[in-house]
């Protein structure tokens, strides 16, 4: 079974072994099939999202023409799961966690953040060592966004 620490994520970017860059064949020789697949409009049959548990993985192929994971998202989630065959370690991750209990906790552990240069208008958003965006809407009380992404 595939392991996953979701502190490990926010203190170096990798989602267990996987990391942003990789190819889709990779991602599929991790975490097997995905439980569903989003197919883009833009392009015929190209499979952008591949989704696991609660995990969105999107892949891009304007890198060089490389076939890469570019994003890995999630904003569906109670307690962040990615589904059979992967165990995840959410550590305190969870829907309704509190900005102010976030950043104390990742402080707590070692996990440097800073606030997002550019947050959404209606989201405040910090960024951890690791390069992942954490997003706690104004209108809703706690975490609703886990995500990283390569630079476009």
């Amino acid at each position: 079974m595939l392991q996953v620490s979701l502190l490990d994520f926010l203190r170096g970017g990798r989602f267990g072994p996987i990391r942003l860059g990789a190819t889709r064949a990779a991602i599929r020789d991790l975490l097997g099939e995905p439980h569903a697949v989003h197919i883009a409009t833009r392009r015929v049959a190209y499979e952008d999202i591949w989704k696991y548990g609660d995990f969105e993985f999107y892949f891009d192929d304007s890198h060089d023409g490389a076939d890469i994971l570019w994003m890995i998202y999630t904003d569906e989630f109670t307690i962040p799961r990615c589904g059979s065959g992967v165990d995840v370690d959410p550590w305190l991750l969870r829907w309704d966690l509190p900005l102010a209990e976030a950043t104390a906790a990742l402080s707590g552990a070692g996990v440097g953040w800073d606030p997002h240069p550019a947050p959404p208008p209606d989201m405040d958003s910090i960024v951890t060592t690791g390069g992942v965006h954490l997003g706690f809407p104004h209108a809703e009380k706690g975490l609703q966004v886990i995500n990283i992404l390569l630079p476009r």
